[in-house]
């Protein structure tokens, strides 16, 4: 049967893509068969009959009639196949653990579009606050280093996740009543020690 080389398009980024084979099936195929000059030339001269296949060997020939063949009429798909997937638009994004951004299209697909790159500072507490979680690196923050989620000492990513409190409320308040108490008995201690230099300046008086 015959068959040809095509080259296609990506259809992201247009580059050239590797050749694929086509393949022709006129329905004929033949095993051990001698092939000769008087062999047909049209689909009409094959048809569906091994015995008007002149040039072959009838014994070895043999006709698909699902195949694909020319007739004197009005042509129509018997059968058809398709591995490939209709065009679609970009609806959402998502990021998986490893900080990878995917696209999902309408057609059902999705495509990894980019790489989150987290970054690490040597001092994190010379960050200078931007507010909304947001930072700029100084002088005083010291190396900073770049690489991927969950490679080396970068952690992965958690997305579609909002970050709850870590402080511990428990231990907090306990620690506020602890310096309260702490205040309180400073300001004891100078308010005694001002009395006493009181009474001392009226004993000198």
């Amino acid at each position: 049967m015959p068959e040809f080389s095509a080259t296609f398009l990506s259809a992201s980024s247009g580059s050239v893509l590797a050749s694929q084979t086509i393949e022709f099936k006129d329905g004929l195929t033949v095993a051990g068969g001698s092939w000769s000059p008087n062999n047909p030339t049209t689909a009409a001269g094959i048809g569906t009959s091994a015995a008007a296949n002149a040039g072959y060997d009838v014994n070895k020939t043999t006709n698909d009639a699902t195949s694909t063949t020319n007739y004197a009429t009005t042509s129509y798909t018997l059968r058809s196949k398709a591995d490939g997937y209709t065009s679609g638009t970009f609806k959402s994004a998502y990021v998986n653990d490893d900080g990878v951004i995917s696209g999902m299209f309408s057609n059902g697909q999705s495509k990894a579009l980019w790489v989150l790159s987290l970054v690490d500072f040597t001092n994190k507490s010379g960050l200078t606050s931007e507010g909304n979680n947001l930072y700029s690196a100084t002088s005083d923050a010291g190396v900073m280093t770049t690489g991927r989620a969950n490679s080396g000492k970068f952690d992965g990513v958690v997305g579609n996740t909002l970050e709850s409190s870590n402080v511990d409320m428990a231990k907090e308040m306990t620690n506020l009543i602890i310096f309260q108490r702490a205040f309180e008995s400073n300001s004891k201690v100078v308010t005694t020690a001002d009395e006493m230099m009181q009474k001392a300046m009226q004993i000198v008086k």
